[in-house]
């Protein structure tokens, strides 16, 4: 044999056991060759052994899931030691989340320890939301302290989403003094957020400030926005000095929209004099579509000037397209006077009857 040919063979055996232990290698790592896991847990005991035995953080963390989503009351004692123990932080995740469905006050020490110390701020912030589920004077004070004192901003951000989720009232004032200390501004527009979905009053004034000082424009934006169900002519008026004092245009333009959305007639003379005078076209597009939105007879006069001579073609534009929706506003307008009216007459009514 020559040389030629036994070089070709011995290069081809070569590359044929290259090829076999690669293919080894491949299928070792994919389980082939073994049995292979099912896909998922089929029944709650399964699904909690393989919570606490399974070789993987993926098998764990489908367990953790399929618990949750089950609403198996009995696997919540298996879930807190995971969420305390369990190695991977992701299946410590996912057991926060899964006891946010399942856990009830019985779990609020274990979730508050593991809010304070935990290591991973991905599992700190998970076990806060978990906590806002619960309802009570326990979990709102075990939630407050994070808000200032956590250093990871995810997590003092999902405290204050944990705060909005639970509606105490007495939120507010911890709320409203960290918006004026969060340095972050994801933080701050979850504030805002959570301040929004609190019952009783004194979150106007901490949005407002928001409104007018924060340096943000993100803040500004989510503070123009989170005023649109706060009642209040300290409300209606901060939102019309802003109309015209605010320097961003996006953020005007999203002011301009939250007064349409308030639906006051008192707010029209602001509006027509962002569509007449905003140096931004954007913006007065937005005033003359809140205009319509408001639709009262002083904004129908406006819109009728603008649809006919307006220098721009979007102010034409959005001027008679809100004159054309007008006769579901005023329906709108006439629902809401009715309302308001049968509201008076039995408060009247009831007024009568105690006395």
């Amino acid at each position: 044999m020559n040389k030629t040919r036994k070089a070709a063979i011995q290069n081809t055996f070569s590359i044929k056991r290259l090829t076999l232990a690669l293919a080894v290698i491949l299928g070792a790592a994919s389980g082939a060759g073994f049995p292979s896991p099912a896909l998922g847990c089929e029944n709650v005991e399964a699904c909690l052994s393989q919570l606490r035995f399974g070789e993987t953080r993926n098998l764990r963390e489908q367990a953790a899931r399929i618990l949750g989503e089950r609403g198996a009351k009995k696997a919540v004692p298996h879930l807190l030691e995971a969420l305390k123990s369990d190695e991977s932080e992701f299946v410590r995740v996912t057991a926060a989340l899964a006891l946010s469905r399942l856990a009830g006050q019985d779990s609020l020490t274990q979730l508050t320890d593991v809010l304070k110390n935990d290591i991973r701020p991905h599992v700190r912030r998970s076990t806060a939301l978990a906590i806002g589920r619960l309802s009570g004077d326990e979990a709102f004070l075990a939630l407050i302290p994070m808000l200032e004192t956590d250093e990871a901003w995810e997590v003092r951000a999902a405290v204050a989403e944990a705060l909005g989720t639970m509606g105490i009232g007495a939120s507010i004032q911890p709320l409203a003094a960290a918006l004026t200390r969060e340095p972050r501004s994801e933080v701050r527009s979850r504030i805002l957020w959570a301040l929004t979905r609190l019952p009783g009053t004194g979150m106007a004034e901490a949005i407002i400030a928001a409104l007018k000082n924060d340096t943000d424009v993100s803040v500004r934006l989510e503070a123009a926005r989170a005023l649109i169900k706060v009642q209040g002519d300290i409300v209606t008026k901060a939102l019309e000095q802003a109309l015209t004092n605010e320097k961003d245009r996006a953020v005007r333009k999203s002011i301009a929209g939250t007064i349409g959305e308030r639906y006051e007639d008192a707010s029209v003379p602001a509006l027509v004099k962002a569509v007449r005078d905003d140096p931004a076209l954007e913006v007065r597009v937005e005033a003359a579509h809140s205009l319509g939105m408001i639709g009262s007879p002083e904004a129908k006069e406006a819109l009728l000037y603008y649809s006919r001579n307006s220098q721009f073609s979007q102010i034409r534009y959005t001027a008679q397209e809100a004159l054309d929706r007008l006769p579901v506003v005023e329906a709108r307008r006439k629902a809401k006077a009715e309302a308001e009216a049968a509201a008076r007459k039995k408060a009247e009514e009831n007024g009568e009857e105690g006395s």
